[in-house]
């Protein structure tokens, strides 16, 4: 029975992290793999496109071993497109050589005949794009037009790729939503707005990106006002060495005993961690649409954090966060310094950011959303006269 249902089912092959990897886009994907709303339709697949532990740092870089990784992937993709045959392809895109790679998978996807999807979530690939030359942009936008749909994770990156790929590009948006725990936490009235430990949270990779040195440079200022503070860091480090640069800052700076370093969290233990802290801050230089943010605010958590990226769509300075200046480490400490010691303030926040997630950020809406896409592309494949198609009633 299972399997003749499974066959009414469109088949989908989704290119991205793994089972049990961290970071926005494995997040999004376990989201979408174990979503009631598209196993209704949709049968699907992965191909794991992460690196083993010891390779950390070198996802964009020209090496042996991520040539022997790519040719080992591009064979494990031929040979689920040849068992599998499924219909549509939907790739996971990022910025600088992990781009490529993936306008790779959608070059094979559509030499398969299937459709595809080019699904964009690097939050520095505007960076990326304005560094480029104009060769180079021309081949970005020749991949992006070249897929049945795009995906942006907001309306600024919606517009973006429609100013500099060309107004044509069929782009839809697909909000990140918290996953089925953090929705489930917030249904039941979890809320972090009763902490009493001051405890500051970031969550996230531990490197310059998302501005953890930032922190360092502006938690004396915090600890002066507030000697009970404390700043908790979960996550690993962005690359190797970022860990040992943040170590002789918490020597040289004396932060010691004011700092926590937890690793890696996930599932209850991530719930359970944003419900005991006090504030929620991400400095970051560049970001899509960061689940730690929605994670945060899903808990009532009042947030620090940048304009960049989709955060000014969902965070309005004053009203349910604060937003500093990338690198404006006073204004990062002073903004911390306020939410620490206005309990009225941090309570009206959180009451906002719960109402914001329930609002547009959870996971059966999103997938909604992704649904239509996927039936919108393989509407667009069957136009085409993709191979797959072939065949099918018009």
């Amino acid at each position: 029975m299972r399997q003749g249902m499974d066959s009414a089912k469109e088949t989908v092959l989704v290119v991205g992290p793994g089972l049990g990897q961290v970071g926005g886009v494995a997040t999004f994907i376990e989201i979408l793999a174990t979503s009631p709303v598209i196993a209704e339709k949709y049968r699907i697949l992965r191909l794991d496109t992460t690196r083993s532990a010891q390779d950390l740092g070198l996802e964009n870089r020209l090496s042996l071993t991520n040539v022997g990784y790519l040719i080992r992937q591009v064979f494990q993709f031929i040979g689920v497109c040849l068992r599998e045959k499924p219909r549509l392809i939907h790739v996971q895109a990022t910025s600088g050589l992990s781009f490529w790679k993936s306008a790779l998978f959608i070059l094979l996807g559509k030499m398969f005949g299937a459709g595809t999807v080019a699904h964009l979530h690097g939050g520095m690939f505007d960076q990326y794009y304005a560094a480029c030359r104009p060769q180079t942009k021309k081949w970005i936008g020749r991949v992006f037009s070249s897929a049945d749909m795009t995906v942006a994770l907001s309306e600024k990156w919606r517009q973006f790729l429609l100013a500099e790929m060309g107004g044509d590009l069929s782009v839809e948006i697909v909000s990140n939503p918290v996953d089925r725990l953090f929705a489930e936490a917030l249904d039941a009235g979890r809320s972090a707005v009763n902490a009493v430990k001051k405890d500051v949270l970031f969550l996230g990779s531990l490197g310059k990106r998302k501005g953890v040195f930032d922190i360092f440079q502006a938690a004396p200022a915090i600890f002066e006002e507030h000697p009970d503070a404390r700043i908790v860091f979960a996550g690993a480090e962005e690359s190797r060495g970022e860990k040992m640069r943040i170590d002789e800052l918490c020597r040289e700076k004396k932060l010691g005993e004011k700092t926590a370093f937890i690793g890696v969290v996930t599932g209850r233990e991530k719930v359970d961690l944003f419900q005991s802290a006090m504030i929620y801050i991400l400095p970051s230089y560049g970001e899509n649409l960061p689940f730690s943010l929605l994670e945060a605010m899903a808990l009532g958590l009042p947030v620090v954090t940048t304009p960049v990226g989709a955060i000014p769509e969902i965070v309005k300075d004053g009203q349910n966060g604060f937003l500093v200046e990338p690198g404006d480490v006073r204004a990062l400490a002073s903004s911390v310094n306020r939410l620490l010691d206005d309990e009225s303030l941090r309570r009206s926040m959180s009451a906002a950011n719960q109402t914001k997630i329930r609002t547009d950020f959870m996971p059966d809406d999103s997938m909604r959303q992704m649904d239509r896409v996927y039936s919108r592309a393989l509407r667009v494949a069957r136009a085409n006269g993709s191979a797959r198609f072939e065949g099918d009633a018009p």
